[in-house]
Parts: C-alpha cells; structure tokens; sequence
C-alpha cells in the first residue's frame, strides 16, 4: 500500500543521510526524500529553507549571503588592483588554504557547491 508519509533528515553532513535505516509503517518501509513540501513551502534535507525563510520575511538577503558576496567583491577588488604587490600577493594567497583568505573563499565555494575550481572566480551571482 502506498503511504503519503515521508521521511526527511534534517541535516548539513551528506554522511548523516546515507545508509539510513528505514523506518517503518504497517510493515512497509517509509521512503527518505531529500524534500518535501508542506503547506506550501519546500523543506530541504540541509536546512536551506531556513535561509529561504528569513529571505521571504525580511525582504532582502540572508546576512551570511550578504557577507560571502562582499568578501568575494572584495577578493576581486585585490586581485584586480592597478597596485602589482596587491595583485600577486593576492593571487598567492587566494587558493592557499593556510591562509584566512584562502580558507574563507574554501568555505564560500563548498557552500555553493564549487569545490575543485579556481575559487577566486566566485561572483557574486553564483554566491547569491
């Protein structure tokens, strides 16, 4: 028998939703769905719709967004200087994971889903 329940993990860590053990109704293994709609709004398995919602009741960006856009702007603004030092120190440390710079631009691009690229090519539209 089909069952309109669902079930969803609420969680960042791909490793949290893997493997899961079913759960189960009347003997029949309920299905882990990565979303889910209810009343109207999409709930999403890692928790973006939290950001959706304060974007929808605030009218304006998530302030997380907000501060990744900036910093990558201001990521740009160096590695296009007409200053050479500031460019070339810059395009030293912007993919060099020792550093805040580079471990900031690491962190804004897994957050968008581009890891394995040249991270000092994030935009603000791929941001928000």
């Amino acid at each position: 028998a089909k069952s309109k329940t669902k079930c969803v993990i609420f969680s960042k860590k791909i490793k949290d939703r893997v493997d899961v053990t079913p759960i189960k109704l009347n003997g029949d293994d309920l299905p882990w769905l990565a979303e889910v709609k209810h009343l109207g709004n999409l709930l999403e398995c890692d928790n973006s719709m939290k950001r959706d919602l304060i974007e929808m009741i605030s009218g304006s960006l998530h302030p997380k967004v907000m501060l990744a856009s900036r910093y990558s702007g201001f990521v740009k603004s160096l590695l296009s200087s007409p200053k050479y030092p500031v460019r070339v120190l810059a395009s030293l440390i912007s993919n060099d994971l020792r550093t805040v710079m580079g471990r900031s631009l690491s962190g804004i691009g897994k957050e968008c889903s581009m890891t394995g690229c040249d991270l000092s090519l994030l935009s603000s539209a791929v941001i928000k």
